[in-house]
């Protein structure tokens, strides 16, 4: 009997969930949805004008206060009106707050879960938030906030959405490095993108309105609507396509617009120069339209044939080692190309043919550099070639600097006989040499004709036949 009397009183006083009250039972389901989610409270929710107590407690999520326009005197006593706790509070929400400095050092944001300051006016946020802080959501938008300290945020190891908008700022504040945020800087009109490109580096990190938000860049990027604001969303593509570059090498990125309502295609300048490369890359960026790679100790143009390379308007190679225009034919920029620069390289031979192949496949062609290459002259050279080159001054620039190995002169500049003999001399020694035999042969048939007359009217042969030994055919002249 006393076993079961004590049994009834433990589960008459046990408070477990399901023998709470209902309305209860909703208090505590609501107060958890506060600190699950960023906690925000609309302006209607504020204390009316005549409390002189400027916070308070929310009927349905107990640990949750709105607090309305306090400031720097009044934000501390104003945690504590009716008899409120600080540390016992997990979402606060304030709201038009004028405060000349947001100091987060205070010990009454350490408990929190859920911290939101909004449409108020702050100057700049110092000191940094104490270690082991709870807060996940961090809202602390349309503040006119120009500045943060550097470290201020970095002690939110458990912050998983950061609200910026509608501020003032120019870089994005340091915050933890490790797991998934959520960040809005939407309205921030003078925040320098080179802050946001950094920003990008954690590969976990995505933005809220990233279509809609803009960047103040210190680079020309003319190709948008506002010469210096530049889109997030664009600016993430832009980041991509320079950290997949070249190895070792540099990547300007350009954007062609096909018109209003057609997405940007960005091209990509790629800048090789002076890196000590061997040969050319193996693969180039998508739509990379410039390749430079002057200056190094490339031997082969093999490379060009790899279908990445397909899109290049402009390719300069000066001051290598190639020493074969050859496989330019295997390429498939021929189409596109605008500017092809070989300066300076080991080409022996120039095959015109190539070239104009080159200039009647390309509708934008325009520039061809070949100068100082030394090429083998000989009198096939010098003849085509010259002649050929003379209708493509205003196509190859350089053309005066093209020169033979064993010469300093301009190819164009050349004069052939140096290197040829023409058709004519050698037509008139021929010549010479037939009237020479001609004549002898006819003084034979006339030397030979005489003898004949003198040995049948006078019996005897003259001086020169008679000595001539005699030969077993003569029996035939007997």
């Amino acid at each position: 009997m006393i076993l079961r009397t004590l049994l009834t009183i433990f589960l008459c006083t046990l408070p477990t969930w399901s023998r709470l009250p209902e309305e209860l039972r909703e208090v505590r389901e609501d107060d958890s949805r506060c600190y699950q989610q960023c906690f925000y409270q609309p302006e209607d929710s504020c204390p009316s004008p005549d409390d002189p107590c400027r916070c308070r407690q929310l009927s349905t999520c107990k640990k949750a206060v709105i607090c309305c326009d306090v400031n720097d005197e009044t934000l501390k006593d104003q945690l504590r009106c009716r008899n409120l706790v600080p540390n016992e509070i997990e979402a606060l929400h304030i709201r038009n707050a004028t405060l000349e400095v947001l100091n987060l050092t205070l010990a009454e944001w350490k408990h929190l879960r859920s911290m939101a300051i909004t449409d108020g006016k702050i100057k700049t946020v110092s000191g940094a938030f104490s270690k082991m802080t709870a807060v996940s959501c961090l809202n602390l938008s349309s503040n006119g906030i120009t500045e943060f300290q550097k470290r201020s945020l970095c002690n939110l190891f458990s912050l998983s959405f950061l609200d910026l908008s509608h501020n003032n700022l120019t870089e994005i504040p340091n915050f933890k490095l490790e797991g998934h945020i959520t960040l809005d800087i939407v309205g921030n009109p003078m925040i320098l993108c080179q802050s946001v490109k950094d920003t990008f580096k954690r590969a976990n990190i995505s933005f809220n309105n990233e279509n809609n938000t803009y960047c103040a860049s210190q680079t020309n990027y003319d190709w948008f609507t506002s010469k210096y604001n530049v889109l997030v969303s664009e600016l993430r593509r832009i980041y991509e396509l320079e950290d997949n570059c070249v190895p070792n090498c540099t990547c300007n990125i350009q954007s062609l617009n096909f018109g209003e309502g057609m997405p940007r295609v960005f091209t990509v300048d790629v800048n090789c120069s002076e890196m000590n490369l061997l040969t050319l890359p193996k693969r180039l960026p998508p739509y990379t339209v410039k390749l430079d790679v002057s200056n190094n100790n490339i031997t082969s143009l093999k490379e060009l044939s790899d279908s990445s390379y397909n899109f290049l308007k402009e390719f300069n190679a000066d001051n290598n080692q190639i020493e074969s225009l050859k496989l330019l034919e295997a390429t498939g920029f021929r189409y596109t190309l605008e500017v092809l620069s070989l300066r300076n390289n080991k080409i022996k031979y120039i095959d015109p043919y190539l070239v104009e192949v080159y200039c009647r496949t390309s509708k934008y062609m325009r520039q061809f550099n070949l100068g100082l290459n030394k090429l083998s002259c000989d009198c096939a050279t010098i003849t085509d070639f010259k002649m050929w080159l003379e209708t493509k001054i205003s196509l190859i620039v350089d053309y005066k600097e093209i020169k033979c190995e064993d010469t300093d002169i301009s190819i164009i500049d050349l004069d052939p006989s140096k290197y040829c003999h023409s058709s004519e001399d050698w037509t008139i020694y021929i010549y010479w040499i037939i009237a020479v035999e001609v004549f002898l042969l006819i003084s034979l048939v006339a030397k030979v004709t005489y003898d004949y007359w003198v040995f049948k009217t006078a019996g005897y042969l003259p001086w020169p036949a008679s000595k001539m030994p005699k030969l077993p055919c003569d029996w035939l002249c007997e």
